[in-house]
């Protein structure tokens, strides 16, 4: 990635329904992306549950904007 761009992580989450896999994952992506230096800022555009793999079990993506230092 050069300066700006998406990037596109897919994620399985443990959860209760899909509104809590959702929130789950992004608290998760949100830390990781504050512990980067390289990271000036980001902005989740989309999220949203691809498909239940399983019981309380969930496949997540998210389309995240992320602006380099």
């Amino acid at each position: 990635m050069k300066k700006q761009g998406f990037i596109h992580p897919y994620d399985f989450v443990s959860a209760r329904n899909k509104r809590e896999a959702l929130s789950i994952s992004r608290e998760i992506y949100s830390k990781e992306l504050e512990k980067i230096d390289l990271v000036k800022k980001y902005e989740f555009r989309t999220s949203r549950v691809v498909r239940s793999v399983g019981p309380r079990r969930y496949q997540v993506v998210h389309d995240i904007w992320v602006v380099k230092n």
